[in-house]
This record gives C-alpha cells, structure tokens and sequence, in this order.
C-alpha cells in the first residue's frame, strides 16, 4: 500500500512538468460579486456609432437655413415686386411750310380752332394840377357779355348799346367777339368776354352801383334773351363841372408811363395762365388802352387813371398736329415746339384781336409724338397675365411697339396695384 501512493505522487509530479502553467493576468482575475460572491465575467462593450444623431442634426439645422433663406429671398421679393413698361408711341417726322386758316369757333370751315386770352388791369397815378376848366365826363365801368344762344361766337359791332332795367345806355367803344357756348364735364356753360363800357351821356346820375344789362339791339330776336351782361365794376367818373386839369403835354407822358407799366404787368399775369399745351403765333399778342376818368381830383393834384387790356391768340399743340397729319382721332403733341416757327398772317394789319378767320404760317421741322392715356393702360395690365400685353396694346392705336419687365423675374402677371406699375416712354 505505501508504495503505491508514492508511484502516484511521481506521476502527478510528471504531469506538472509536462504541462506549462497558466499564465495569469490581473485582467483575468474575476472580480467578487458584491450581491453574491459570484465571479462576474467583464464584458467589453461594443462601440457603437454615435455620429449618426450628430450627423442627422447637422442635415436638419441646413434643411432649416435653406427654407429660411428660400422665405426671406420670397418676402424681399414680394416687397420689391412690380412691372416696368416701356411704351414707344407712334411719331412722325415732318418738315413743315404750311398755311392755315384760323377762326375763332370750330363750326367755321376752317383747319384750325383759336381761342383768345383776354386779361385787364389798371394803374394810376396823381400829377400836380395846373389850372381849373369845366368838364364833362361820362362815367365807365367794366361788364361781362353772356353768349348762351349758340355755341357759335357772336360779333358786337363798335358802339353796340347795353341797357340797364331804369333805361340808362351804355357803349363798348369797338368791335368785340364773344364766344359761344361749351360744354364742360357735361355742362353747358355760356360764351363770356370782359369789356368797358361808357355812359351814353355825361353826368353823375351814370354813376351807377353793380347791375344787369339787356342788349336792345337784339330786340325781336331770340338772341335778346339768349344775351345777357352782368357789371363786374360800378361805373364812375361821370361828371361835369369845374375840375382841376394838366396840360396835354404832361398828360400824355404820365399815360405813356402807366401804359408802359401795364404792359410789363400783364405780360406776366398772361405767362402765368398759358400752359404749355398753348401757343401765341408771332404777332399775336394785342394791348389795348383807355382812359379811365377821376373821382380824387383836387385843386392841387390830378388822378391819372389807365386801363389795359392784353388779347392773345392762343392755339393748342394737338390742334395744330391734328392739321398737319389730319388725324381727328388721336391726340398729338409737337415734340421739339422750339424747332418750328407759328406766325399770324399780316398781323400787323389788326389793331385788337380779329374777329374774322385769320391766316397761320406754320414752318420748320418737328416731331409729331402721339399720345395715350397712361393711366388706362395701366389700368387695363392691373392682374393680367404678361402673355395678354400684345391684345391689350391692340386698343391703342397710339402705341407702335411695347416691352415689359415683371419684377421677380418669375412672376407670369401684372401686378394688382397700379403703384406697383411704371410707364416709360420711349422716343426715337
């Protein structure tokens, strides 16, 4: 028995030898388990990617940017939207060397229509007397002529007679021509001209306050009703008696003075009421003066008192257009007026304004430019697609050719407010 428990120790022994021991690492070495003692076998984790969350972020923060940049690009878009139209009319160059004829109604067959222009003032001034004479004055005052009988104008000839209700008459001095009716903004209004008259009769009963006048020269004919005048001043100066005078010599060259003054001042109150649609041919402007008698005389000093009347002719760039390119339809405008010469014919044979048909030389080279109404136009685009613009144009015969511009570019209509819309015209 004892020697066989020493042949198994040499055996194990042997084994020992012959089989290398485990090398061990404190990385091999379990852990106790604090719930039980029980070794715990440590498992390394997986690495798993958390670029993923981060990358998914990023995509969604630059989705975010780009639909903001996409809204605002849209917004300034929205804000700086519109439509620009650049329009070239029709235009026609012509040299022109023309005589027409002229009246002062368009009933007259004639080429063109003329309207004057009719302005007064007065200036006075007081001179130191050198005598005492008897006088006699008539009494005078300014009244305004009604024309309602026709749209025709009506010829008054030199000394016609205005009455007023008590029987008293008075008388314009020259020839005048009275407008006739028109229509405006769908009223007829009636044909009127300012004039002086001057009492019939020397005296202070003419001295008279504002009042009616009737035109006895047209009694039994429908014009006395149609024809009317109103006072526009009271008629004073009427006298007679002894009154402190001038000599003829001083007289005149105080009235001279007043009517060089009247001339520079009505020159301007004309200026300031043309328009740039009016012309005045050369020679075509008249000044007219008379005497206007004193109520302030004394035995020292002499009131002189002037009345001045300007009378132009005025003719309107479309009618003269009209007259040249005979176009009744459409509306023209002379694009380089300063190139053309408008002259009236003989002018130096009137006194005042004529009455008849007169004679216009037109010469020199112009730009005709036919003109249209902008703001229809635009009105007419207002929603409209782009595509529609060449249907539109179609109405106006005024326009040759038009291009537009829609602002953003992808926009494929008109704007719907007309602020947002601009009309260029375009000239050769």
């Amino acid at each position: 028995m004892p020697k066989k428990k020493e042949g198994s120790k040499v055996k194990t022994k042997i084994v020992d030898d012959v089989v290398a021991p485990i090398k061990r690492s404190i990385r091999d070495i379990p852990l106790p388990d604090s719930s039980g003692g029980k070794k715990q076998t440590h498992r390394r984790k997986t690495k798993t990617s958390s670029r993923l969350p981060k990358d998914r972020s990023k995509y969604m923060l630059w989705g975010i940017a780009a639909v903001s940049v996409l809204v605002l690009i849209f917004a300034i878009a929205s804000v700086f939207s519109g439509a620009t139209i650049t329009i070239k009319p029709k235009q026609q160059l012509v040299s022109l060397n023309n005589a027409l004829s002229a009246s002062i109604t368009s009933e007259e067959e004639t080429d063109l229509r003329y309207q004057p222009i009719q302005i007064s003032d007065t200036a006075s001034t007081e001179v130191p007397a050198d005598g005492e004479r008897i006088v006699e004055q008539k009494a005078s005052g300014s009244i305004v002529i009604f024309n309602n009988h026709s749209s025709s104008s009506q010829q008054l000839i030199e000394k016609t007679r205005f009455e007023t209700p008590d029987g008293k008459i008075y008388r314009i001095s020259e020839g005048v021509t009275v407008p006739g009716k028109k229509v405006v903004d769908g009223e007829s209004l009636p044909g009127q001209l300012e004039v002086t008259v001057y009492a019939d009769k020397s005296g202070e009963e003419y001295n008279i306050g504002l009042t009616d006048f009737t035109i006895p020269g047209f009694k039994g004919d429908p014009r006395y009703e149609t024809f009317s005048a109103k006072s526009k001043t009271a008629m004073t100066g009427g006298f007679i008696g002894t009154k402190a005078v001038i000599d003829e010599e001083s007289e005149t060259k105080a009235r001279e003075e007043l009517q060089s003054e009247l001339k520079n001042r009505l020159s301007t109150e004309l200026s300031k009421r043309l328009s740039s649609e009016l012309l005045i041919p050369e020679g075509g402007i008249f000044f007219t003066f008379n005497v206007v008698p004193s109520t302030r005389n004394t035995s020292e000093k002499v009131e002189i008192i002037e009345k001045g009347t300007i009378m132009a002719i005025t003719l309107t760039q479309n009618d003269i257009a009209k007259a040249v390119v005979s176009d009744e339809k459409n509306r023209i405008e002379i694009n380089n007026i300063d190139n053309i010469n408008i002259s009236l014919v003989d002018s130096d044979t009137y006194d005042s304004v004529p009455t008849e048909n007169i004679g216009i030389l037109i010469q020199g080279d112009t730009h005709l430019v036919w003109t249209f109404d902008e703001s229809l136009l635009v009105k007419d685009l207002l929603g409209k697609q782009k595509v529609s613009l060449s249907s539109i144009l179609a109405t106006y015969e005024s326009i040759d050719s038009a291009k537009a511009v829609l602002r953003p570019f992808w926009k494929r209509s008109f704007p719907t407010d007309k602020d947002r819309v601009t009309v260029k015209i375009e000239l050769d």
